[in-house]
């Protein structure tokens, strides 16, 4: 991935992207065409980023995220409606 940061979230974005070895982050000063074109370059060059792309096509692969969510579902809803506070009881 090529990402360019710009407000709100998308900063905890690239910085995760980056983390991860997923991709290529732009800096603001340098979303030019040069830059851009340099970036995906990189990204589609540099052996890193594909073989960090499959690595993380298996580990999603391997989650089973809707099960995952209706047992999250299931157990906030046995625990009489009250959502869970990290172990703070009220």
């Amino acid at each position: 991935m090529v990402v360019a940061p710009g407000s709100e979230e998308k900063p905890d974005v690239a910085a995760r992207v980056e983390w991860a070895g997923a991709g290529v982050v732009l800096k603001r000063r340098a979303v030019t065409e040069a830059g851009l074109r340099e970036a995906v370059t990189t990204v589609l060059n540099d052996e890193r980023y594909r073989r960090r792309a499959r690595e993380m096509s298996r580990e999603f692969q391997s989650c089973d995220a809707p099960r995952r969510a209706a047992e999250l579902i299931e157990s906030m809803a046995g625990s009489q409606g009250q959502v869970p506070t990290g172990g703070v009881t009220q």
